[in-house]
């Protein structure tokens, strides 16, 4: 090959006219034909070429095409978790309220037994009161008798006397008129009725950015940033498993608050319920010993009684006794010994 000379028609109109691959086919060509002509290196096509022939990189949605996978899967397990946490809450909840109902259950059936109890203790309470009110009246009533029948025994007495100064007369009498037919007075016990017994004593028992730096420190601060949340992510996982721990042993704790509130309460029902059967115990032993009581005044006060009106009896036919005497005394001589013998004034009754 030769070169080109002036006469070659190359000019830089051909040169431009031909355009870039001509030129660079010449040059190539005068490159290999010539010894004197330099070595060119070999220029790689631009990399992943645009439309406008500039290099382009590719855009945010293909570099992101993972990460949206990963960001739905990571919401749908946020989503799982947000449940999760749902479910936990509901579950706590829902035991604690079945404890609670338990719970509540026992303590209002034990308070119902004890609030049984206070109502039966006051029953008996009122049951005593009632007792010692109408012992306490049979008591009034029993020493009202026991008066009475000791003046009744005083008049007794009292008739006792004058009538031994009655035969004491009548003898006097007898013994002055000595009377011969009449002869000695049949020995009659004119006072046996007087023979009454004296022992009358009685007793009684008393309830995430800052903004991103401009110029060279973007990719920095980009890296930073996803270092950041990388570590953030870190936190937030570590935070999460924390969170479910601390919510578990909430819900512990909250039943074992509510379990020693109940054993508390129940503890001191059953303090209360042991109370209140002592005390039922005790009011129970005095209502029988109150009864007891006053069926023994009831009976006291019938003997009194019996013997009250015994001696009333006793105390009329007295009567009847000194007013036939009285009568023999003013009556005329010949009809004293009958009247002496009349049946009415010896009554082998009394």
């Amino acid at each position: 090959a030769r070169s080109p000379g002036p006469g070659s028609g190359l000019s830089a109109m051909n040169l431009t006219t031909l355009g870039v691959a001509v030129v660079l086919h010449s040059l190539v060509h005068v490159q290999a034909t010539s010894v004197e002509a330099p070595q060119l290196p070999k220029v790689p096509k631009v990399f992943n070429a645009g439309p406008d022939g500039m290099p382009q990189l590719p855009n945010v949605e293909q570099l992101l095409t993972d990460y949206q996978d990963v960001k739905q899967e990571l919401d749908s397990e946020a989503s799982d978790l947000a449940q999760h946490v749902q479910q936990v809450e509901a579950s706590g909840v829902s035991l604690l309220s079945q404890q609670k109902e338990l719970y509540d259950k026992k303590l209002q059936e034990q308070e119902k037994e004890n609030q049984a109890l206070v109502r039966n203790n006051a029953h008996v309470a009122k049951e005593i009161i009632t007792a010692r009110q109408q012992n306490a009246k049979m008591q009034k009533d029993l020493a009202h008798q026991e008066k009475l029948l000791s003046f009744r025994q005083n008049q007794l007495r009292g008739l006792e006397q004058q009538l031994e100064r009655s035969q004491k007369f009548f003898q006097q009498v007898v013994d002055a008129t000595n009377f011969e037919d009449a002869g000695t007075p049949e020995d009659v016990d004119a006072v046996s009725f007087l023979e009454i017994s004296k022992k009358r004593k009685h007793r009684a028992k008393t309830s995430l950015r800052q903004p991103l730096m401009e110029s060279g420190l973007m990719l920095e601060a980009i890296r930073q940033s996803a270092n950041d949340t990388e570590t953030k992510d870190g936190q937030i996982i570590t935070l999460l498993t924390e969170g479910f721990q601390k919510l578990h042993q909430a819900a512990r704790q909250g039943q074992e608050v509510l379990r020693k509130s109940f054993q508390q309460s129940f503890q001191a029902g059953k303090t209360r319920q042991e109370a209140l059967r002592k005390q039922e115990s005790l009011l129970m032993a005095e209502l029988k010993q109150t009864q007891a009581a006053g069926e023994e005044l009831k009976a006291k006060s019938v003997k009194v009684q019996d013997a009250l009106d015994q001696m009333q009896r006793n105390l009329r036919k007295g009567g009847d006794l000194f007013g036939q005497l009285q009568k023999v005394a003013v009556a005329p001589v010949k009809e004293v010994q009958p009247l002496l013998k009349a049946s009415s004034l010896v009554d082998s009754s009394v």
